[in-house]
């Protein structure tokens, strides 16, 4: 089978939330949109570099997002497509960044993550009210139960790319799984979260 046939025949099976068809999916298009997006990014006046993993993991995201809804099933169609949401993300990642960099305030404390810390600590003591500390502690414990209520998978996910701050690469090696279906899992996991959060 050709590469455009079989390329066209996992965007179908993709958008039948196949697993294995997603992965070898994903297989496929990784090393084109991680050069890609190195080129788009690669900006010689930025000081600090944009990290094309996480640009790269926005674009998995959205394409596992959107794939159901592609309505060219070719494969020119799909990588159109694609190529379009690695712009997009891209821009946005520039944004942000340049929005970081106006921001003199967060620039004086990057440095010294605990300084940081200590003054927004000591900052809220003084600023919050009672009520502002029991509508804060609410909003804690909302979280805390509609994380309970995800399941184990879910709740790994989250708990490895969030709170314990792993890359892509490095919670798929603690989950024992693929790259592609640590997004996967972490996009059902977010959706899931949202659901339960509003409900």
């Amino acid at each position: 089978m050709n590469s455009s046939r079989r390329i066209e025949e996992l965007i179908d099976l993709a958008q039948k939330m196949d697993d294995d068809a997603w992965n070898e999916l994903c297989s496929t298009m990784e090393p084109k949109l991680r050069s890609y997006l190195q080129g788009l990014l690669a900006i010689p006046k930025l000081k600090r570099r944009i990290d094309v993993e996480d640009v790269l993991q926005n674009v998995h995201l959205a394409v596992l997002r959107g794939v159901s809804d592609l309505r060219d099933g070719t494969e020119s169609g799909f990588w159109h497509w694609v190529y379009a949401i690695c712009r997009y993300q891209a821009s946005k990642a520039l944004d942000h960044h340049m929005a970081e960099r106006r921001n003199v305030h967060r620039e004086q404390y990057d440095h010294d993550e605990e300084k940081q810390h200590a003054l927004l600590e000591h900052a809220a003591a003084i600023l919050s009210t009672p009520s502002q500390k029991a509508a804060l502690n609410e909003q804690d414990q909302k979280f805390q139960r509609t994380l309970e209520q995800l399941d184990d998978k879910a709740k790994e996910v989250i708990r490895l790319r969030y709170f314990e701050k792993l890359s892509r690469k490095e919670t798929a090696a603690a989950m024992g799984c693929s790259v592609f279906t640590v997004d996967r899992l972490l996009s059902q996991a977010l959706a899931a979260f949202a659901r339960l959060w509003n409900d």
